[in-house]
């Protein structure tokens, strides 16, 4: 009867429906707390993930009763198994305007054509002293030719003469005096001669003039100097967008003229470009292993300046031992003014002998504005014990001091058979190699020729299967012949590599954005380590030009061998 039961159990559960496992959600929303004060602000992080190289960002609700006082986001790359995911953080420090309770409502976001929402969150806001909470930024004083106007826009930046490569902050206001139906529409400046992150941050607040309440909207964006000299931002332009109640225009503000200091002469050879200040720490996974067998060496480079954008450590090479490159995460983070963050290298390190080793100590030169001096930073050496593989041969013992030679013969003896037949006299005419040779060379030269037509209709008919194939020896040529003529190797660099693209893939690049030559690359079945490591190529080049350590001959050497690797990788994918 048990056993019955059992039976008629395990009958139930097969034909019973499956509940498919939900699917987790793209996109998540949380807050650090949901309790506060209207003298408090609120921080909403918003975390989205998808398997491209770049992930949407979130588009926001109305955030009813909330003020957006700063705003930050940093992003992250990872490559498992050949899966790569990606994932951006946005940050939002909201100050609650009413008390009560409110409710953020979802957040929402797009990805491939299919739209995800987070729950809607609680909060309850009480009301507070009226004091500012710590930390809150100043609002800016009023303009002086604010007065009698509805709306008005000024932009400043916080340091007018930087070091090269030292961030600044370019702030636009944007002042108010009228509601608007419809927001209006933002439009940078180029900001030639920087390197840019657009709104790392955003604030709001009220200011009085001339009697007037003025609703001020504050857009911060990082820069980052890459030229030294005057430099001239362009204006920044707002359009206002037209209203039954409003006649909208435009609003542009005044140029900003930025004079940029050369970084200080005698820098220390391993200087490669860095501005900021840095901390450097290695360790290693395992402190053992086994001949042959991969051992992971984690360097982490954190600290405050362009983290994006920084020169990689100068690596040491153990002897006996190889080293390859992989992953490197970025994290970054906008607060209090400042751009933060670190960078994780993970090198992949196999020994190729036993005993006990030292991996040598990773050192990395930077140059602090703070203090206008170049200091070089260094980890510590890492002691590694490494065990014999479990398949290795022991060495041969050798018995004795010499070795035995027997002698198998005192000479070689050569032995010519003899011929059959004798013959004497010469060959006949039409018997002789010659005459052979020549009544071929005809049939020769007609079989050559109908091959080299076919060949040239061939060519003419795939020119683009032609090109593909030569794509490689074209562009080690040409890094060849622009070596050999001293050309400069951040450029070379960029059009070789745009070159080769164009050819391999039958379309011209050189035009794309980082955002659309990726989306290209991948849409050709590139693994995204693959293109992960031309856009680092593309952004060295372009960034190099600017960059007095891209003038060293060993940095060019070392860009142009990094790209002759890339190619190779490449054209195994083919």
């Amino acid at each position: 009867m048990k056993r019955k039961l059992q039976v008629l159990l395990i009958i139930i559960l097969l034909l019973s429906p499956t509940v498919p496992a939900r699917a987790q959600s793209p996109v998540t929303a949380q807050v650090n707390r949901t309790s506060l004060s209207t003298d408090d602000t609120l921080e909403l992080t918003i975390v989205v993930t998808g398997a491209s190289l770049t992930v949407p960002r979130p588009t926001l609700p109305a955030l009813t009763g909330f003020d957006v006082v700063g705003s930050s986001s940093s992003s992250q790359i990872s490559i498992v198994n050949t899966k790569m995911t990606a994932q951006g953080v946005y940050r939002y420090q909201l100050r609650p305007t009413q008390t009560g309770k409110l409710v953020i409502e979802p957040v929402s976001v797009t990805i491939d054509g299919q739209t995800y929402q987070t729950q809607p969150i609680t909060i309850q806001v009480s009301r507070g002293s009226g004091q500012p909470a710590p930390g809150q930024a100043t609002p800016a004083p009023a303009p002086g030719n604010l007065s009698g106007r509805d709306f008005f826009v000024e932009a400043e930046v916080d340091n007018p003469t930087p070091y090269q490569g030292r961030q600044i902050i370019y702030t636009f206001r944007f002042y108010q005096a009228v509601n608007l139906l419809d927001s209006p529409r933002y439009d940078a400046p180029d900001f030639t001669g920087f390197w840019n992150q657009q709104e790392a941050d955003q604030s709001q607040y009220q200011t009085e003039a001339n009697g007037r309440t003025y609703r001020v909207t504050e857009l911060h964006t990082l820069l980052f100097p890459t030229v030294a000299g005057e430099v001239t931002i362009e204006p920044a332009m707002l359009t206002i967008p037209n209203s039954i109640f409003q006649q909208g225009g435009k609003l542009q503000t005044e140029p900003v003229v930025v004079t940029v200091r050369p970084l200080p002469p005698n820098a220390p050879s391993g200087f490669n470009g860095a501005v900021g200040n840095f901390s450097l720490q290695a360790r290693l996974k395992n402190a053992q292993g086994k001949v042959n067998e991969p051992l992971t060496l984690l360097v982490t480079l954190s600290g405050e300046g362009n983290i994006t954008n920084l020169p990689d450590p100068v690596w040491p090479e153990p002897d006996g031992w190889r080293a390859f490159e992989s992953k490197a995460t970025t994290n970054t983070e906008f607060s209090g003014g400042i751009l933060s963050g670190s960078r994780e290298y993970e090198r992949l390190l196999v020994p190729a002998y036993a005993g006990d080793f030292t991996i040598p100590a990773v050192s990395y030169t930077y140059f602090n504005p703070a203090d206008e001096a170049y200091h070089t930073i260094t980890t510590r050496p890492l002691t590694v014990s490494i065990a014999p593989a479990e398949d290795e041969t022991p060495p041969p013992v050798i018995l004795g001091n010499k070795e035995t030679v027997r002698r198998l013969g005192s000479d070689i003896r050569h032995i010519k058979p003899v011929p059959p037949v004798l013959q004497a006299g010469r060959a006949p005419l039409t018997g002789r190699p010659l005459y052979r040779l020549v009544w071929g060379i005809l049939p020769a030269l007609a079989a050559f020729g109908a091959v080299w037509r076919r060949r040239q209709t061939y060519r003419q008919k795939n020119s683009a299967q032609t090109k593909k194939l030569q794509a490689r020896k074209c562009a080690l040529n040409a890094l060849a012949a622009a070596e050999k003529r001293g050309q400069s190797a951040c450029a070379t660099a960029e059009q070789v590599l745009n070159t080769y693209l164009g050819d391999k893939f039958n379309r011209p690049v050189s035009g794309l954005t980082q955002t659309g030559l990726a989306d290209f690359l991948a849409g050709q079945a590139l693994p995204p380590e693959l293109i992960a490591r031309i856009q680092n190529i593309l952004t060295e080049s372009q960034t190099g030009r600017f960059s007095p350590a891209a003038s060293r001959p060993e940095h060019g050497r070392h860009l142009l061998e990094t790209l002759k690797a890339l190619i190779n990788d490449l054209e195994k994918e083919s």
